[in-house]
């Protein structure tokens, strides 16, 4: 242990760490969120580095039931007409006990209905999520880990930056809507439409590389993603982007262009804010922030 903890200090690059974090076969974003982007089912990593040592994090890592943080032990809870559910408990009270399941679904058990609630020494977290990587992967991931929450390049910034996205997937049914309704149907309901979930990094923005390229007929090609704000009254949302090259907004029948500061006007409730780009003209990243937006409400979590 000595050992590794040296060599994660010394050997370790946050940086590469981050893109380990972030690579679907690790299964990371599946169960954790950093700030306002990502699933419940496992702690949120926002300051995981300030609050936890490095000897902490590699145990964590290679033996997760080694040390179970408070409310994140596996419950399974036996009712009386025989069924069995496995999660963690989130809410109880006296008449319901809320259990998430390994998917993240909220499960609500009547109090009543429950024969037996077991609590089990074993984390929510499998064992060997690390076993696919070289040694110097899992130096670089954990000292990523170990940086989240310190000063630096790996503290959340304040900023109230997107963090929970939905980007495009190409599919053969998309080419052909396209052709028929052009780039606004990237903000409609058309079945043709599958959206699949992303988060930004530690630092607020959504890697351009992580957007699929859409491939339409013309020879257009697109990048599209939507983000979600919880609006308390109708009015205005302006949405800041550092660098608006190329992105377009679409809001009913108009489609905008970007401006460093943009505002749209959208209706009480939960609302869908759709943009896209042709990624030939913009390689950079999408970082986005609400400003001045006292309506609006970002939606975080999964």
């Amino acid at each position: 242990m000595n050992s590794l903890v040296a060599e994660v200090k010394t050997k370790g690059d946050a940086h590469r760490g981050e893109l380990v974090y972030r690579r679907a076969a690790m299964l990371c974003q599946t169960c954790h969120g950093i700030g306002g982007g990502g699933p419940e089912i496992g702690p949120n990593l926002l300051s995981i580095g300030a609050s936890a040592q490095i000897d902490y994090l590699i145990e964590s890592m290679l033996n997760p039931s080694a040390k179970i943080k408070e409310g994140y032990h596996t419950n399974v809870i036996t009712t009386k007409d025989g069924a069995v559910l496995a999660g963690a408990i989130v809410a109880k009270d006296g008449q319901t006990v809320t259990l998430r399941d390994a998917a993240g679904q909220l499960q609500p058990i009547p109090a009543q209905n429950i024969h037996k609630n077991e609590i089990l020494p074993v984390s929510l977290m499998p064992p060997g999520l690390t076993a696919s990587l070289r040694k110097d992967e899992f130096l670089d991931l954990i000292k990523f880990m170990s940086e989240l929450g310190r000063e630096g390049d790996f503290k959340v910034p304040p900023q109230n930056y997107v963090r929970r996205w939905q980007v495009l997937q190409p599919t053969d049914a998309l080419g052909r809507a396209h052709n028929l309704q052009g780039d606004r149907l990237f903000a409609s309901a058309d079945p043709a439409l599958t959206w699949m979930p992303a988060y930004s990094t530690a630092s607020g923005a959504l890697p351009g590389d992580e957007v699929p390229t859409i491939r339409l007929w013309n020879n257009f090609n697109r990048r599209v993603a939507q983000f979600e704000v919880d609006m308390a009254a109708a009015g205005p949302v302006t949405v800041a982007l550092p660098d608006p090259t190329a992105i377009r907004f679409i809001q009913g029948e108009q489609i905008i262009e970007a401006q460093p500061r943009t505002t749209l006007t959208l209706p009480a409730g939960r609302q869908t804010i759709t943009l896209f780009y042709d990624p030939g003209q913009r390689p950079a990243p999408l970082l986005v922030e609400l400003v001045d937006s006292p309506a609006a409400k970002l939606v975080t979590g999964r």
